[in-house]
């Protein structure tokens, strides 16, 4: 029988050989980390947004400008650029709603998904 245990080894199944392993420095431990990250993330969108439409505005006039009086593609860039201008107005209203409810309802606007109530004592 002892024989048998020579030849086989013992398993560190139950046991931590290698000890308690840190994070790295760039992942996210904390839970308000993740609430700038995502903060972070939705502000970003919105600039993405806003460039893509601005993009968008300044594509469509210049499938106007060489639309060459064609009431079709005049048409169709003049509908584009409405689009586009209304898609721009959603984007800005976004940013605007979400900045004045963060402002009126938790004190500052960047704060938005980190929330403290006002008690009546704040006011």
């Amino acid at each position: 029988m002892n024989l048998v245990k020579l030849l086989i080894p013992p398993t560190y199944a139950q046991t931590d050989p290698i000890g308690q392993l840190e994070a790295p420095a760039s992942i996210v431990t904390q839970p308000e980390n993740i609430y700038k990250i995502f903060n972070s993330v939705v502000n970003l969108l919105i600039v993405v947004a806003g460039i893509w439409f601005l993009v968008q505005i300044i594509l469509a006039g210049f499938n106007y400008i060489t639309g060459a009086g064609d009431s079709n593609k005049t048409g169709e860039a003049m509908k584009k650029i409405t689009d586009s201008v209304i898609g721009l107005v959603v984007v800005a209203a976004a940013f605007i709603i979400t900045y004045i409810a963060g402002a009126l309802f938790f004190g500052t606007s960047f704060n938005i998904l980190q929330p403290t109530i006002k008690t009546i004592t704040d006011f």
